[in-house]
This record gives C-alpha cells, sequence and structure tokens, in this order.
C-alpha cells in the first residue's frame, strides 16, 4: 500500500504513475478533505499535523473502520514535546511550544495551520536563511510578533519589506517575551513560540529553550 499527498506536485505525479500498478494499493489523501467533526475532534494545530491526520485517516477509512471509533481516537492524539505543543489554556489565551521550529519553512508552517489571531515569539541564532517568505507569512497572518535574539533585525526587515502593519516588540530574554505576550494578548488569541531559528545564541538547545518559555508562562496561571 502507497499513500500520497495531493497537496505536493510530486507525490501526486507518482499516485498517477502508480495508481493503477498490478498488486499496489494507491491511496490520495489531502489536508483539506477532511470532515468538521473530526477536525472538531483532533486536539493537534498546524499544518504538518492536519496532514499527518488526513494521510491516517484515508487509511483507517481504506479498511472500513467505523466512525465513531475514529472520532474516539482521534481525540486521544497528544503533540510530541516542544512541536506545537500546548502548554496551557489561561483566559480562553492558548500558548504554544514549537521550540523544534527552527528554520523558517517550519514556523511557516505552524502558522498556515492555526486560524485564530496569533502572537508569535521568533528570533534566535543566525543560521543565514532568508527570512523572506517568513515576513510575508507573518504580516498576512500575525497580530503582533516578539523578536529575541541574533535574527531579531532581520526577522524585522523582512516584515517591513513585506508591508508592515505588524506589531513589533523586542525584547532580550524568553520571560520576558512571555510578559509582553500577556500583555498584548486577549481571549481567544493563540501565543506561538516558533522561533523559526537555532537557540544556541541565548540558550544551551531548544529543550532549554522550551522550558524557559514553559515555566514563564505556567508562572503566570
Amino acid at each position: 500500500m502507497s499513500i500520497f499527498n495531493a497537496e505536493d506536485p510530486v507525490t501526486l505525479s507518482w499516485y498517477e504513475k502508480y495508481k493503477n500498478q498490478t498488486g499496489r494499493t494507491s491511496l490520495l489523501f489531502s489536508s483539506d478533505n477532511i470532515s468538521k467533526d473530526i477536525l472538531d475532534a483532533y486536539p493537534l494545530i498546524g499544518r504538518a499535523n492536519r496532514s499527518n491526520l488526513g494521510a491516517a485517516l484515508r487509511v483507517v477509512e481504506h479498511f472500513g473502520v467505523a466512525r465513531d471509533r475514529i472520532i474516539s481516537a482521534v481525540r486521544t492524539f497528544e503533540s510530541l514535546p516542544d512541536r506545537l505543543q500546548l502548554i496551557a489554556n489561561i483566559a480562553n489565551i492558548r500558548w504554544y511550544n514549537d521550540s523544534k521550529a527552527t528554520t523558517p519553512v517550519s514556523t511557516i508552517a505552524a502558522l498556515e495551520g492555526i486560524d485564530e489571531p496569533k502572537i508569535l515569539i521568533a528570533g534566535g541564532y543566525d543560521k543565514h536563511i532568508p527570512f523572506d517568505e517568513l515576513g510575508k507569512v507573518i504580516v498576512n497572518r500575525v497580530k503582533a510578533v516578539v523578536l529575541l535574539g541574533q535574527t531579531a533585525d532581520l526577522i524585522q526587515k523582512a516584515i517591513d519589506d513585506a508591508g508592515g502593519g505588524v506589531i513589533i516588540r523586542r525584547v532580550k530574554s524568553m520571560p520576558e517575551a512571555v510578559s509582553v505576550c500577556r500583555e498584548l494578548a486577549v481571549a481567544g488569541d493563540v501565543v506561538l513560540m516558533s522561533p523559526a531559528c537555532a537557540s544556541w545564541d541565548m540558550f544551551e538547545n531548544y529543550q532549554q529553550r522550551a522550558k524557559i518559555f514553559a515555566d514563564a508562562v505556567l508562572s503566570g496561571k
């Protein structure tokens, strides 16, 4: 059995190539084709998580698993540590730890998978990766951004070059970033720590960055 992502031109072309091959079952999935009842039961956010769900659903539906069993199972899913991990829901403001997002592409995927108003904490060690596309996504999908670390200037420039219009705050530490987010956030917002950068300018590793973020969030409960 082969499962192909309809949203990727390459894997879609593979599906067309192999779908009629003798001895092979080829299944096509898209994260856009997940029904509302299943999405409502799914606790994970982000485009990548939704894509993983779409692939899994295509398989279990192929084998005829009952819908109530699917929904019951979907409700039990949990994120991996430091990957769009829900840390707390305080006053209807959800705080997510995505410290493993050490590239702009990872942060873009996280932002595009969240519909609610977003406050982004970003910045870190400079790996000399361009932030142009991230700047465009921030302008289109983010309410405010709190920047720290070596790349703060570069990310702010990318935002300005993309048209600006986003609230930008600069901070010197993760606890200060959390404090600023508390001031900016209102009920219904998502605060997302998804740095788009490595951690080595301010932290030992991304795990330490995540712990300091989570400790700061939880200390304000």
